[in-house]
C-alpha cells in the first residue's frame, strides 16, 4: 500500500478525467487512487473501468456534493492507515515531482526550530503553486487568495489563511483530528470551512513554492450572480467558524452582505440575509460539532 491516497472526486468530468488520473499514476512518489463518482452520465466511470481497473472506484447514484463525496474517501484513507491524503480535483493534475516536492515540505517542518517558525501549530494541509493550463500564470483564485502572501514571505513553505482543495495533501493527523468536510456546505466553501476548524485545532495551511501543478478552469466564466452566490456562501462560513462568535459573525456577515448588494447592484446578496437566518440553527449545530476531533467522518 502507498502512503498517499489521491482522491478524486468526479462528475461528468470525461473530458479532463484521463490526464487526471494518469499524472497521479506517473508521480515519481507512489500513490493509491481513490475516485468517488457523484452519479456521472457522460462515461466517466465507464471509462475508469476499462483503461484503469486499479482505480479503487466508488460510485454514487446521485451527486452527493464535493464534500460528502470527500468524506467517503477520507473515510477510507483512515480505515486504511494512510499517511496523507491528496485532494485533486476531476480539472486538474499534478506533475511527477509534486508529491515528492509537498512531502518533503511536510518533513521540513518537523526539523528543530521550525515550531518556533510556525508558533504553536503543526503543519496540516499543503498546496503546491496552483496554475493555468499553459503554465504561465497562477489560477485566478491561487492568485487572488495567496499572492499576497506569496510575495511576502521568501521562504520555501509560506503560510496562508485559505487556499482552494483543487490541491490539498493533508496529513492523517490534520484528518483525523479536524475531520471531514461539513454538511453545511454541499457544494462551495466546505474547504474555507475546514481550513477555519484545522486552525482552531492547531494546524496551518500553507503553499510550497517550489511544488506546482495545473488547475485547468481558465476559459470557464464566473457569472456575477455565481460570484455574488459565493458570498452568501462566504457569509455563512464565517458563522461556523469556531474561533469566533457566531451570533455576532452572523451579524457582521448581515452588514457586509447588505453593502455588497448595493455596490454590485445584485438581489443575492439582500436574498442571502434572509437565508442566512433561516439557516443560522443549523449553521451554529454544525459549529459546535466542528469543534470535536474527527467531526463528520
Amino acid at each position: 500500500m502507498a502512503e498517499i491516497l489521491t482522491i478524486v472526486v468526479t462528475y461528468n468530468g470525461k473530458k479532463w478525467i484521463e490526464r487526471c488520473l494518469r499524472s497521479a499514476q506517473g508521480s515519481a512518489i507512489p500513490t493509491d487512487i481513490m475516485v468517488i463518482d457523484n452519479g456521472s452520465e457522460d462515461g466517466t466511470t465507464e471509462w475508469i473501468r476499462e483503461h484503469l481497473p486499479d482505480v479503487i472506484l466508488s460510485e454514487n447514484r446521485e451527486n452527493l456534493g464535493f464534500g460528502a463525496a470527500n468524506n467517503i474517501g477520507f473515510r477510507y484513507a483512515v480505515a486504511h492507515g494512510y499517511m496523507f491524503v491528496y485532494l485533486l480535483n476531476q480539472d486538474a493534475w499534478v506533475f511527477p515531482e509534486t508529491f515528492g516536492t509537498l512531502l518533503r515540505a511536510f518533513e521540513a517542518a518537523d526539523i528543530p526550530g521550525k515550531e518556533e517558525r510556525q508558533g504553536s501549530k503543526r503543519l496540516g494541509i499543503l498546496s503546491p503553486m496552483q496554475m493555468e493550463a499553459n503554465l504561465t500564470r497562477m489560477d485566478a483564485q491561487f492568485r487572488k487568495h495567496c499572492a499576497a502572501a506569496l510575495e511576502k514571505d521568501d521562504t520555501e513553505t509560506v503560510p496562508v489563511p485559505f487556499v482552494m482543495a483543487a490541491h490539498w495533501m493533508v496529513s492523517a493527523e490534520c484528518l483525523e483530528v479536524t475531520g471531514g468536510f461539513s454538511p453545511a456546505f454541499p457544494h462551495y466553501g466546505e474547504d474555507k470551512d475546514f481550513l477555519q476548524r484545522a486552525a482552531f485545532h492547531g494546524f496551518t495551511a500553507a503553499v510550497v513554492k517550489t511544488a506546482s501543478a495545473v488547475h485547468d478552469r481558465a476559459e470557464r466564466p464566473r457569472p456575477k450572480d455565481y460570484r455574488m452566490r459565493l458570498k452568501v456562501v462566504t457569509a455563512k462560513t464565517a458563522v461556523t467558524d469556531p474561533r469566533h462568535n457566531p451570533n455576532l459573525s452572523a451579524i457582521a456577515q448581515s452588514v457586509i452582505l447588505a453593502l455588497q448588494g448595493i455596490i454590485h447592484f445584485s438581489t443575492i446578496p439582500w436574498k442571502g440575509i434572509g437565508e442566512l437566518r433561516r439557516s443560522f440553527d443549523e449553521l451554529k449545530r454544525c459549529r459546535k460539532e466542528s469543534q470535536q476531533q474527527g467531526a463528520f467522518l
